[in-house]
């Protein structure tokens, strides 16, 4: 039987992925303004990968004995229709940041080379990955730099 911290930690990782204002993004029908496919492609492409994750969460959580508690999604995310580029990269660039925070916090509270850490630590190096690409989005895109945190 795995320890209780170590389910409870998934679960807020995986809670904290669904609650994400971007877990949805793909599902809300949105229309970016003057967007290109490059930038269209890569956000997709993050946002996929990050729904693998959390599938791949969930599925770690019922092999150790847990429950996946899902979070609700972000009720804003409802309210994306028409977007500037410059706005959803940005939204999804800050909603990467409190991912990849919420990670490294669990990556402290996880006993090393364990499955669990292996597999946050996975996702806070996608989620350091999407940082960067989307940085460059950003910059390519003629957008003001958006400060990291």
């Amino acid at each position: 039987m795995t320890d209780q911290r170590v389910l409870d930690t998934l679960n807020d990782v995986l809670t904290a992925m669904e609650k994400s204002p971007c877990a949805r993004l793909a599902d809300t029908g949105v229309s970016i303004l003057s967007a290109g496919t490059e930038e269209c492609d890569a956000v997709h492409r993050i946002l996929e990968q990050e729904g693998r994750y959390a599938g791949e969460l969930a599925e770690l959580l019922i092999e150790l004995g847990g429950t996946p508690a899902f979070g609700v999604p972000d009720a804003q995310t409802a309210c994306f229709h028409y977007l500037d580029l410059h706005f959803l990269l940005t939204q999804v660039l800050r909603s990467k940041e409190q991912l990849l925070a919420v990670c490294e916090s669990a990556l402290e509270q996880l006993p090393a080379s364990t499955r669990a850490s292996q597999l946050v630590s996975e996702v806070a190096a996608a989620h350091r990955q999407h940082i960067a690409s989307l940085q460059q989005l950003i910059d390519q895109t003629g957008s003001s730099a958006v400060e990291t945190s």
